[in-house]
C-alpha cells in the first residue's frame, strides 16, 4: 500500500479503505445482499413519492385558498422583516410577482 500511496500521491489510509469498501461490494453480490438492498431502495422510493404526491396535494389546497382572497390581501401576508423566509420565497407562496410586491403606483398625471 505504501507504494501505491507513493505512486498516486494519496494518504495510505485513503488506498486501505477503499480497499475496504470494494471487499464490502464484492461480498455482498456474491451475498446477494445487493439485490435485497436495491429491493428496500426501491420500496423508499416508492414511499419518498407517495410522501411528496401527498405534499403537493396540500400545498395545491393551500394555493387554491389564497387564490380566492384579493391581490392587496395576499400582499399585506409578505412580511418583509421575517427572520428565515425571503421576500421572494413569500411573494411565491401567496402567488404574486415579486416585482409587482414593490411597484407603488405614481398616481395620474397632469
Amino acid at each position: 500500500m505504501a507504494e501505491l500511496a507513493a505512486r498516486y500521491d494519496v494518504h495510505p489510509n485513503l488506498i486501505a479503505n477503499w480497499k475496504k469498501k470494494a471487499r464490502q461490494k464484492v461480498l455482498a453480490g456474491f451475498s446477494g445482499k445487493q439485490e435485497r438492498d436495491e429491493v428496500s431502495r426501491e420500496a423508499e422510493i416508492k414511499e419518498l413519492r407517495a410522501k411528496i404526491r401527498r405534499a403537493r396535494h396540500r400545498a395545491g389546497f393551500f394555493i387554491q385558498g389564497l387564490r380566492s382572497l384579493s391581490r392587496g390581501r395576499r400582499v399585506a401576508m409578505v412580511d418583509r422583516d421575517h427572520a428565515r423566509v425571503s421576500i421572494a420565497r413569500q411573494c411565491c407562496l401567496v402567488s404574486i410577482a415579486r416585482s409587482s410586491f414593490y411597484y407603488e403606483g405614481k398616481g395620474e398625471t397632469r
